[in-house]
């Protein structure tokens, strides 16, 4: 009786079957493996410090809640009072230099009765003062936009810069910083999109005013003049 050694090629077979399949496994891949370990444990551990570890007190917020819940019930209707005001509109740059200035004697008047009571604590004795330094620039800021608007001038609103950062920002951080919202500094914004208004309908009547009593054919080069003059003003 024949066996499967005995067949004829029957250990050609054994070991062609003792050849099949991937080769053995060496340790080529162990480095990687150690570093993609290495590499989860780092992520894992600098997630666990920036969520659990890092201290995330406001760099701006002073001990005293009590003085910037006080400060917040103060610059709360006042708010309130700009944002009625910012409801008015005024065609002439007179009526908006009006608006302007009773606003930011609204924010003169404001400030005064921050200034009234300083903080208890070191840091806010220290940097509430600053603070409200700023806030009187962007004041003055103010005041001389309406000047501006009073002499004729339909320009944007401009604000001092401090270290290369925009005065307002500067304001706003310390507000949000120490929970006092209704403190953060109102914007201009809308007199800023007026003065570009303005500036388009001046361009398109100045415009206009050229092309009466021209050619059909000059008046059709006239209107793509119209439009290169207003696509520079409208360009944010």
């Amino acid at each position: 009786m024949a066996t499967p050694d005995s067949a004829p090629g029957g250990n050609h077979a054994l070991e062609r079957q003792a050849t099949y399949g991937p080769g053995p496994r060496t340790g080529g891949s162990k480095p990687l493996r150690l570093l993609f370990l290495l590499g989860a444990a780092i992520f894992v551990a600098f997630w666990f410090w920036a969520l659990f570890l890092i201290d995330k007190t406001a760099v701006n917020k002073i001990e005293d809640r009590a003085w910037a819940a006080r400060a917040e019930a103060i610059c709360e209707p006042v708010k309130l009072q700009i944002r009625r005001l910012d409801l008015e509109t005024a065609a002439e740059l007179e009526g908006r230099a009006d608006l302007v200035v009773e606003s930011t004697d609204l924010l003169s008047v404001m400030l005064g009765d921050l200034e009234a009571v300083e903080p208890t604590d070191a840091k806010g004795r220290a940097i509430v003062p600053d603070w409200i330094t700023d806030y009187r620039t962007l004041l003055q800021d103010r005041y001389n936009y309406a000047d501006r608007l009073r002499s004729g001038q339909n320009v944007p609103f401009t604000e001092t810069g401090v270290q290369g950062v925009p005065i307002t920002e500067r304001i706003e951080t310390f507000a949000g910083d120490n929970e006092m919202p209704s403190c953060a500094p109102p914007t201009l914004w809308r007199f800023v999109i007026d003065a570009r208004r303005l500036a388009v309908r001046s361009n398109a009547q100045r415009c206009l005013i050229t092309l009466a009593g021209t050619p059909a054919a000059t008046q059709l080069s006239g209107r793509s003049r119209v439009t290169t003059l207003l696509a520079p003003t409208t360009t944010w």
